[in-house]
């Protein structure tokens, strides 16, 4: 054979080498992100959906991929088996794993529960437990993921004059899969699989993976057999620079790290004021910070053989990463989509607008860092498995200094500032470390320029007068960053108020959000529900909590809010002043949670206005929610729970209240106008004791607090009335029941602009709830002793009904 066809010979066979094993390599990336979205989700069951909580989780995870990385690094260098070989049993492993990951979440659960009966929330003891709790479970797995990238790398990286091209371009593929990952598993797997059948999904690709590499390997070592790879020679003039600042690349690569989780976090909180609060804007945020990442990092592998001087390079990318990052809140508008921009358009096409350039940078970063290491080491595998932990450890520490730092206590643009200020400054460092010294000088003059410029363009005020722009006409009265949500107040031109919770308005003062939020309070307590303690699960502007506090001993608010009694000052002429109260106390904890940390039983349990699309919300409205209710409930004790029209087709609003009478049996349904309705769960069957209603609203506090929304007498109160439970039954049908496993509810914004049915729906739920609504006279048990006036309000109840109708309320 002539030497042109061997080499072309050689040529073909590394790359089917190359390609086949950097598939699997991709394949990785798509289950590992499928496995960090879906096990980060289990968590939040037993673990609550508080910051505290989700960093906790989200540390865990990443703190074993970087002890993964060094050590499996390390480990592989050895020689003592084929990097793709090592690879297929890491897999497989990971594999194994996730099929028993569900019943080690059953374990996980009680403890979970003894822990938080033990301590209180934000304790030092409670942290450190959890954390425990979590490394635990997430370590083992994220321990062999964290090796994969060391293990394929040793194998297919053989050569001096490829270790640059072939580690950016492994990266990219990866990261490319970790995007198809996250946009399966947050557009379609969870909606049609659950929770446990896409961890399962996850757990097949893998050992399908591993046993590939496993099965790859052995043909190649029954040709070949294994020959440990020798520690790279690296020319002297190549080394020597790399080594003179290796050191100071490391410190930038730990620093960027850090940065680079850290503008995820920033960058998500004020995405989502403009991208709604919803499964969809997290999915897409995360899924274009990664399509960025990868772009930057195969972008890399095509130019990278080229670069000469890789220090300054990494210097001016950590730069470069500095100015994109902090300029691009210029670019955005902190309003909502309008209406004629479908959502999916904006979420798949304006938004990576804003996040692309800074992330592709990112994507450069890591493989020129894992170049200029490689060269002063002369290694592979532990050369990856270094740069990958040290990153990734970086990565740690600005997860959760961001959310419990860096945002409630310096705010969004000194948050930016302060990271876009470390991400310039180690550049220049590393600038100067590789550069003669007037370059080096000039360099840092033009920084330390940039660096002020970029102070003055941005005042201290900017995301607040920014932010301002939602609300046009209105007056905004309050703005918070806190380590939770965004949390603002607006004062609307006509006099009412609006709380805006991450973008979301929330609860304003007009006279139907006002009555529904106050019906939703003392509806139980009007109807005969006897009286004791209170729990609100979320507080919101304190409305609904000054409502049941009319009637309740004692009421409990739990809200992941820690400025909501501040929140209820700017509401006290609705709220009943509530914030004042002393019969009320606000914990600042995840409601699921705290009501299974207790075996404290409640009269009454109320919760409160939030959707069931919000991200955060969704495990307030599944059948494991509610039967943890019903498990806190004295024998006598009743549930109310609020639920809109908008944002659900009728068959997601129909499983809601499914699911709700599922769980009660003794279920009825109350509504205020076309906008909400009020779920009611008696202890028995519903029996209105009219006499008895009267005497209860007639009490000065109680009129003088339901005047101004006309609930401050029986016969308009039961207008509310909607349907029972026969009713409900032919309402619902046999919609599916919502499961912890499978929230179908999460899953509606997407939809509805896809079928562009969005602004319909709240009609047809409307339409529907008034299509089987009953009189209220047949659950009325006592009236009036005298026939007289028992007939003369059996009449004006009649009346109001028929007055309902006819005005469409």
């Amino acid at each position: 054979m002539s030497q042109p066809s061997t080499q072309r010979h050689r040529q073909g066979s590394e790359a089917v080498s190359l390609w086949f094993p950097s598939f699997l390599f991709f394949l990785s990336g798509a289950s590992g992100l499928i496995y960090e979205i879906v096990w980060s989700r289990m968590l939040v069951l037993i673990m609550g959906n508080t910051t505290m909580a989700t960093s906790t989780i989200l540390a865990a995870f990443m703190g074993g991929l970087a002890l993964g990385s060094y050590y499996w690094g390390r480990r592989v260098e050895k020689g003592r088996m084929p990097g793709l070989k090592l690879f297929g049993r890491l897999e497989v492993g990971v594999g194994l794993y996730a099929f028993v990951f569900p019943l080690l979440m059953l374990a996980a659960s009680p403890l979970e529960i003894w822990i938080a009966s033990l301590t209180h929330p934000g304790d030092t003891p409670r942290l450190i437990l959890r954390f425990l709790i979590c490394i635990s479970m997430l370590t083992p797995p994220t321990f062999l993921m964290g090796g994969t990238f060391a293990a394929i790398g040793h194998d297919l990286i053989r050569r001096q004059d490829t270790f640059c091209r072939r580690t950016a371009l492994l990266y990219g593929l990866n990261t490319t899969g970790a995007v198809l990952g996250a946009l399966l598993t947050g557009f379609i797997l969870i909606h049609t699989l659950g929770h446990r059948n896409c961890l399962w999904l996850a757990g097949a690709i893998s050992m399908a993976v591993g046993g590939l590499a496993l099965w790859r390997t052995r043909r190649v070592d029954d040709r070949a057999g294994h020959r440990p790879t020798k520690k790279m020679s690296v020319p002297a003039t190549l080394r020597k620079p790399a080594r003179q600042i290796d050191r100071r690349v490391m410190a930038g690569l730990l620093v960027s790290g850090f940065c680079a989780m850290a503008y995820q976090v920033l960058w998500t909180r004020i995405l989502i004021l403009i991208a709604d609060n919803s499964v969809y804007a997290f999915t897409a945020i995360l899924t274009m910070f990664l399509v960025g990442i990868a772009a930057g990092s195969l972008l890399l592998s095509l130019v990278i053989d080229r670069i000469r001087r890789p220090g300054p390079v990494f210097g001016w990318t950590l730069v470069c990463i500095a100015v994109t990052a902090y300029g691009y809140p210029f670019f955005i508008e902190l309003r909502p989509i309008d209406l004629e921009t479908p959502y999916w358009i904006f979420l798949m096409v304006k938004l990576p607008l804003v996040l692309l350039i800074p992330t592709m940078l990112m994507g450069m970063a890591l493989p020129l860092a894992a170049h200029i290491h490689q060269l002063a080491q002369g290694t592979v595998g532990s050369s990856i498995g270094t740069v990958l932990a040290v990153n990734t450890i970086g990565a740690v520490a600005g997860a959760v200094l961001a959310g419990f730092w860096l945002i409630p206590g310096l705010g969004f643009r000194n948050g930016l500032l302060i990271l876009s200020t470390a991400n310039l400054v180690m550049g220049a460092w590393i600038i100067t470390g590789s550069c003669k010294r007037l370059t080096a000088s000039v360099s840092l003059a033009l920084l330390a320029a940039l660096a002020w410029a970029g102070y003055m363009a941005m005042p201290a005020d900017y995301f607040q007068k920014k932010y301002a722009r939602i609300e046009p006409g209105s007056k905004l009265i309050y703005y918070n960053e806190d380590k939770a949500a965004n949390v603002t107040v607006f004062q609307r031109p006509d006099g009412n108020r609006v709380l805006y919770i991450n973008g979301i308005p929330e609860v304003d003062t007009s006279y139907l959000s006002v009555r529904t939020l106050k019906l939703l309070g003392i509806l139980a307590g009007a109807v005969g529900n006897p009286p004791g303690d209170a729990l609100m699960v979320t507080f919101g502007a304190g409305i609904t909590a000054g409502a049941a506090a009319l009637y309740a001993d004692n009421v409990d608010c739990v809200d992941l809010a820690e400025q909501a009694r501040t929140v209820a000052g700017f509401f006290a002429p609705v709220n009943n002043r509530v914030a004042d109260n002393p019969k009320v106390r606000i914990h600042v904890d995840d409601a699921r949670h705290y009501l299974r940390a207790r075996d404290r039983k409640y009269a009454l349990i109320v919760s409160d206005a939030t959707h069931p699309r919000s991200y955060d919300s969704w495990i307030l409205f599944t059948r494991q929610f509610y039967e943890l209710v019903q498990r806190r409930l004295k024998d006598d004790g009743a549930f109310c729970q609020w639920l809109p029209f908008h944002g659900m087709d009728p068959q997601q609003f129909t499983s809601i209240v499914r699911t709700f009478a599922h769980v009660f049996e003794h279920t009825s349904i109350w509504r205020e106008g076309e906008a909400y309705i009020v779920l009611l769960a008696t202890p028995a069957p519903l029996a209105i004791d009219f006499a008895e209603m009267n005497r209860r609203l007639n009490r000065p506090d109680v009129r003088k607090a339901m005047a101004s929304v006309s609930l401050n007498n029986p016969i308009e109160l039961l207008r509310s009335f909607s349907m029972g439970p026969e009713q409900i039954a032919k309402l619902t049908g046999n919609a599916p029941l919502i499961e912890d496993n499978s929230p179908a509810h999460l899953f509606f914004s997407f939809r509805a602009t896809l079928k562009e049915q969005y602004h319909q729906w709240p009609l047809e739920n409307y339409r529907l709830i008034e299509g089987h609504e009953e009189s209220v006279l047949p659950f009325i048990t006592h009236i009036d002793a005298d026939q007289k006036r028992r007939r003369a309000i059996t009449n004006r109840i009649r009346l109001n009904e028929m007055r309902k109708k006819r005005s469409g309320e």
